[in-house]
Protein backbone atom coordinates (compact mmCIF):
# COMPACT_ATOMS: atom_id res chain seq x y z
CA UNK A 1 0.00 0.00 0.00
CA UNK A 2 0.62 3.54 -0.79
CA UNK A 3 0.65 5.94 2.10
CA UNK A 4 0.77 9.86 0.80
CA UNK A 5 2.31 11.87 3.53
CA UNK A 6 1.42 15.29 3.77
CA UNK A 7 2.99 17.75 5.92
CA UNK A 8 1.33 20.78 6.70
CA UNK A 9 3.85 23.63 8.03
CA UNK A 10 2.03 26.03 9.56
CA UNK A 11 3.63 29.59 10.62
CA UNK A 12 2.68 31.87 13.05
CA UNK A 13 3.44 35.27 11.89
CA UNK A 14 3.50 38.43 14.06
CA UNK A 15 2.05 41.74 13.10
CA UNK A 16 3.51 44.60 14.88
CA UNK A 17 1.87 47.86 14.12
CA UNK A 18 4.01 50.54 12.80
CA UNK A 19 3.55 53.50 15.21
CA UNK A 20 4.50 57.09 13.39
CA UNK A 21 5.28 59.80 15.51
CA UNK A 22 3.18 63.15 14.76
CA UNK A 23 5.60 65.51 13.45
CA UNK A 24 6.05 68.71 15.28
CA UNK A 25 4.35 71.98 14.18
CA UNK A 26 5.35 75.30 14.80
CA UNK A 27 2.21 78.30 14.72
CA UNK A 28 3.34 81.66 13.43
CA UNK A 29 1.45 84.48 14.50
CA UNK A 30 2.67 88.15 12.35
CA UNK A 31 1.59 91.28 14.43
CA UNK A 32 2.67 94.51 12.20
CA UNK A 33 3.48 96.98 14.76
CA UNK A 34 1.84 100.33 14.35
CA UNK A 35 4.41 103.53 14.48
CA UNK A 36 3.67 107.65 13.08
CA UNK A 37 6.54 107.16 10.64
CA UNK A 38 10.13 105.89 9.63
CA UNK A 39 13.03 108.65 10.26
CA UNK A 40 14.87 108.76 7.57
CA UNK A 41 18.62 107.17 9.10
CA UNK A 42 17.00 105.59 11.94
CA UNK A 43 17.94 102.38 13.00
CA UNK A 44 16.56 99.18 15.31
CA UNK A 45 13.15 100.25 13.91
CA UNK A 46 10.37 97.50 14.76
CA UNK A 47 8.48 96.26 11.52
CA UNK A 48 6.96 93.20 12.93
CA UNK A 49 6.43 90.93 15.73
CA UNK A 50 6.38 87.35 15.71
CA UNK A 51 4.59 85.10 18.60
CA UNK A 52 6.63 81.39 17.73
CA UNK A 53 4.56 78.67 19.28
CA UNK A 54 5.66 74.58 18.88
CA UNK A 55 3.64 72.03 19.47
CA UNK A 56 4.10 70.07 22.23
CA UNK A 57 5.32 66.92 20.31
CA UNK A 58 9.26 67.66 19.90
CA UNK A 59 11.23 70.68 19.98
CA UNK A 60 11.38 73.34 17.05
CA UNK A 61 14.54 75.02 14.71
CA UNK A 62 13.53 77.74 13.02
CA UNK A 63 15.88 78.12 10.52
CA UNK A 64 15.37 80.98 7.57
CA UNK A 65 12.78 83.73 7.01
CA UNK A 66 12.43 85.33 3.97
CA UNK A 67 10.77 88.83 3.95
CA UNK A 68 8.49 90.44 1.28
CA UNK A 69 8.73 94.15 0.77
CA UNK A 70 5.59 95.94 -0.05
CA UNK A 71 4.45 99.65 -0.40
CA UNK A 72 4.88 102.69 -2.53
CA UNK A 73 8.30 103.00 -2.37
CA UNK A 74 11.69 102.13 -3.38
CA UNK A 75 13.33 98.89 -1.39
CA UNK A 76 16.57 100.36 -1.33
CA UNK A 77 15.28 102.69 1.03
CA UNK A 78 15.46 99.88 3.77
CA UNK A 79 19.16 99.26 4.02
CA UNK A 80 19.31 96.56 6.42
CA UNK A 81 16.65 94.23 8.31
CA UNK A 82 17.31 91.39 10.73
CA UNK A 83 15.98 89.94 14.11
CA UNK A 84 15.86 90.88 17.46
CA UNK A 85 15.36 89.13 20.81
CA UNK A 86 14.37 92.40 23.01
CA UNK A 87 17.03 95.02 22.49
CA UNK A 88 19.80 91.68 21.18
CA UNK A 89 19.75 91.05 17.07
CA UNK A 90 20.08 87.17 16.16
CA UNK A 91 20.19 87.35 13.11
CA UNK A 92 23.26 89.12 10.83
CA UNK A 93 21.25 91.95 8.57
CA UNK A 94 19.93 91.21 5.01
CA UNK A 95 19.43 93.73 2.76
CA UNK A 96 16.44 93.47 0.09
CA UNK A 97 17.14 92.12 -4.00
CA UNK A 98 15.43 91.47 -6.73
CA UNK A 99 12.76 92.79 -9.31
CA UNK A 100 10.17 91.33 -6.59
CA UNK A 101 12.48 92.27 -3.56
CA UNK A 102 12.90 89.59 -0.53
CA UNK A 103 15.34 89.49 2.17
CA UNK A 104 15.93 86.45 3.92
CA UNK A 105 17.25 86.49 7.55
CA UNK A 106 19.67 83.28 8.70
CA UNK A 107 18.92 82.00 12.67
CA UNK A 108 21.86 80.45 13.61
CA UNK A 109 19.99 78.75 17.00
CA UNK A 110 17.08 79.92 17.53
CA UNK A 111 15.13 76.73 19.20
CA UNK A 112 11.75 76.91 20.00
CA UNK A 113 10.99 73.97 23.26
CA UNK A 114 8.14 71.80 22.66
CA UNK A 115 4.52 73.43 23.81
CA UNK A 116 6.24 76.45 24.44
CA UNK A 117 6.22 80.15 23.21
CA UNK A 118 9.00 82.75 22.00
CA UNK A 119 8.65 86.41 20.72
CA UNK A 120 11.05 87.77 18.18
CA UNK A 121 11.10 91.28 16.08
CA UNK A 122 12.08 91.64 12.56
CA UNK A 123 13.74 95.55 13.04
CA UNK A 124 14.90 97.39 9.97
CA UNK A 125 17.23 100.36 9.92
CA UNK A 126 16.45 103.08 6.91
CA UNK A 127 18.94 105.34 4.70
CA UNK A 128 19.50 108.70 5.67
CA UNK A 129 18.97 109.42 1.61
CA UNK A 130 14.87 107.27 1.96
CA UNK A 131 12.38 109.94 -0.37
CA UNK A 132 10.73 111.24 2.37
CA UNK A 133 6.94 110.25 1.80
CA UNK A 134 7.71 107.12 0.41
CA UNK A 135 5.48 103.62 2.49
CA UNK A 136 7.35 100.30 3.41
CA UNK A 137 5.65 97.18 4.78
CA UNK A 138 7.66 93.54 5.60
CA UNK A 139 5.28 90.72 4.81
CA UNK A 140 5.43 86.57 5.50
CA UNK A 141 3.23 85.57 2.17
CA UNK A 142 2.99 81.86 2.69
CA UNK A 143 4.11 78.94 4.95
CA UNK A 144 6.99 78.25 2.50
CA UNK A 145 8.92 81.72 3.78
CA UNK A 146 9.86 80.26 6.93
CA UNK A 147 12.07 77.05 6.79
CA UNK A 148 11.95 74.91 9.93
CA UNK A 149 12.25 71.47 11.24
CA UNK A 150 8.14 71.30 11.51
CA UNK A 151 5.41 72.02 9.29
CA UNK A 152 4.34 75.64 9.76
CA UNK A 153 1.21 77.56 10.57
CA UNK A 154 0.84 81.16 9.41
CA UNK A 155 -1.40 83.58 11.06
CA UNK A 156 -2.13 86.95 9.72
CA UNK A 157 -3.46 89.12 12.96
CA UNK A 158 -4.28 92.14 10.65
CA UNK A 159 -4.09 93.60 7.46
CA UNK A 160 0.00 94.94 6.80
CA UNK A 161 0.23 98.35 7.44
CA UNK A 162 2.58 100.45 4.97
CA UNK A 163 4.87 102.83 6.98
CA UNK A 164 5.51 105.94 5.64
CA UNK A 165 9.18 107.92 5.71
CA UNK A 166 9.84 111.27 7.32
CA UNK A 167 12.23 114.01 6.78
CA UNK A 168 14.49 113.69 10.02
CA UNK A 169 17.86 114.44 10.77
CA UNK A 170 18.58 112.38 13.35
CA UNK A 171 22.41 112.55 13.55
CA UNK A 172 25.30 110.05 12.76
CA UNK A 173 27.96 108.09 14.96
CA UNK A 174 31.05 106.84 13.24
CA UNK A 175 33.18 104.23 14.41
CA UNK A 176 37.01 103.70 13.65
CA UNK A 177 38.84 100.89 14.90
CA UNK A 178 42.44 101.72 16.43
CA UNK A 179 45.57 99.67 17.03
CA UNK A 180 45.90 97.74 20.40
CA UNK A 181 49.25 99.41 21.19
CA UNK A 182 51.22 96.61 20.44
CA UNK A 183 49.49 94.31 23.52
CA UNK A 184 49.30 90.75 22.17
CA UNK A 185 46.03 88.54 23.81
CA UNK A 186 47.36 86.62 26.22
CA UNK A 187 45.58 84.01 28.48
CA UNK A 188 44.54 85.75 31.74
CA UNK A 189 42.84 88.52 33.08
CA UNK A 190 41.27 91.75 32.58
CA UNK A 191 42.96 91.97 28.70
CA UNK A 192 42.43 94.71 26.54
CA UNK A 193 40.97 93.26 23.10
CA UNK A 194 39.35 95.78 21.00
CA UNK A 195 39.81 99.64 20.83
CA UNK A 196 37.56 101.54 18.97
CA UNK A 197 36.63 105.53 18.72
CA UNK A 198 32.93 106.96 18.57
CA UNK A 199 32.35 110.12 16.63
CA UNK A 200 29.07 112.29 16.93
CA UNK A 201 28.35 113.80 13.55
CA UNK A 202 26.18 116.64 12.68
CA UNK A 203 24.17 116.01 16.05
CA UNK A 204 24.89 115.47 19.80
CA UNK A 205 23.79 111.77 20.60
CA UNK A 206 23.54 109.81 23.52
CA UNK A 207 24.94 106.31 23.27
CA UNK A 208 23.30 103.92 25.15
CA UNK A 209 24.68 100.50 24.86
CA UNK A 210 27.34 98.96 22.30
CA UNK A 211 27.45 94.85 20.73
CA UNK A 212 30.22 93.31 19.77
CA UNK A 213 30.84 90.41 17.97
CA UNK A 214 33.91 88.23 17.95
CA UNK A 215 34.54 86.89 13.99
CA UNK A 216 36.96 84.82 14.94
CA UNK A 217 36.46 81.00 16.88
CA UNK A 218 36.04 81.56 20.16
CA UNK A 219 32.63 81.87 21.81
CA UNK A 220 30.72 81.87 24.94
CA UNK A 221 32.94 81.21 28.41
CA UNK A 222 36.71 81.60 26.40
CA UNK A 223 35.66 85.48 26.76
CA UNK A 224 34.52 86.14 30.51
CA UNK A 225 33.47 89.50 32.62
CA UNK A 226 33.93 91.89 29.65
CA UNK A 227 33.17 95.24 29.94
CA UNK A 228 33.66 98.08 27.94
CA UNK A 229 36.13 101.46 29.57
CA UNK A 230 37.38 104.81 28.36
CA UNK A 231 40.98 105.06 27.85
CA UNK A 232 42.18 105.47 31.70
CA UNK A 233 40.16 102.41 31.94
CA UNK A 234 37.66 102.93 34.33
CA UNK A 235 34.26 100.51 33.88
CA UNK A 236 31.54 102.55 31.57
CA UNK A 237 29.35 99.84 31.49
CA UNK A 238 27.98 96.70 33.87
CA UNK A 239 30.10 93.31 33.01
CA UNK A 240 29.15 90.91 30.99
CA UNK A 241 29.95 87.41 32.25
CA UNK A 242 30.46 85.72 29.32
CA UNK A 243 30.00 85.96 25.27
CA UNK A 244 26.51 84.81 24.13
CA UNK A 245 27.68 82.65 21.58
CA UNK A 246 29.74 85.19 19.23
CA UNK A 247 28.54 88.74 20.48
CA UNK A 248 27.83 90.39 23.52
CA UNK A 249 25.40 93.44 24.50
CA UNK A 250 27.17 95.74 26.77
CA UNK A 251 24.73 98.53 28.22
CA UNK A 252 26.70 102.01 29.19
CA UNK A 253 25.60 102.61 33.37
CA UNK A 254 25.21 105.85 31.85
CA UNK A 255 24.67 106.87 28.23
CA UNK A 256 27.59 107.99 26.75
CA UNK A 257 27.15 111.90 26.13
CA UNK A 258 29.22 112.40 22.34
CA UNK A 259 28.98 116.32 21.69
CA UNK A 260 28.47 116.98 17.92
CA UNK A 261 32.27 116.30 16.36
CA UNK A 262 33.33 115.05 19.69
CA UNK A 263 35.52 111.92 19.66
CA UNK A 264 35.43 108.83 22.32
CA UNK A 265 38.37 106.72 22.85
CA UNK A 266 36.19 103.13 24.02
CA UNK A 267 37.87 100.04 25.07
CA UNK A 268 36.69 96.82 25.69
CA UNK A 269 38.12 94.12 28.81
CA UNK A 270 37.67 90.57 29.07
CA UNK A 271 39.53 87.48 31.02
CA UNK A 272 40.58 85.32 28.16
CA UNK A 273 40.12 81.99 28.86
CA UNK A 274 40.43 79.94 25.30
CA UNK A 275 43.21 77.75 24.35
CA UNK A 276 45.91 79.03 21.83
CA UNK A 277 43.48 77.16 19.06
CA UNK A 278 40.54 79.53 19.89
CA UNK A 279 40.89 82.97 18.05
CA UNK A 280 39.51 86.85 18.79
CA UNK A 281 38.68 89.34 15.91
CA UNK A 282 36.29 91.88 17.54
CA UNK A 283 34.49 93.91 15.35
CA UNK A 284 31.28 95.90 15.54
CA UNK A 285 29.51 94.32 12.53
CA UNK A 286 26.19 96.43 11.95
CA UNK A 287 25.47 100.26 12.18
CA UNK A 288 22.51 99.33 14.57
CA UNK A 289 25.31 97.37 16.59
CA UNK A 290 26.12 101.29 18.04
CA UNK A 291 22.66 101.89 19.69
CA UNK A 292 22.64 105.83 19.57
CA UNK A 293 19.79 108.57 19.83
CA UNK A 294 19.95 112.52 19.32
CA UNK A 295 20.63 114.50 22.17
CA UNK A 296 17.38 116.53 22.08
Amino acid sequence: MNHRIFIAAFFLCTFIPLSHAKSPELTVSVHPISAASLAQGATRVPMVKLTLTASCDADVTLRTITLHHAGLGAAADITHVYGMDMQTRITRSSTFQGKNPTAKLRFASLMIPACQSRSITIAADISKNAAAGSMHALEIRSPHDIKTNATVVLQKNSQTKALTTAPANIGLVTVSYLPLNGESVLFGKNRTLFRFSLKAESKDQFIDAVTVTNLGSARSGDLQNIFLSGSDGVPLTAIAPTLDGSAVRLIFLTPVTLSRNATKVVQLHAAVTASKRRTIRLSIEEPSDIEARTAR
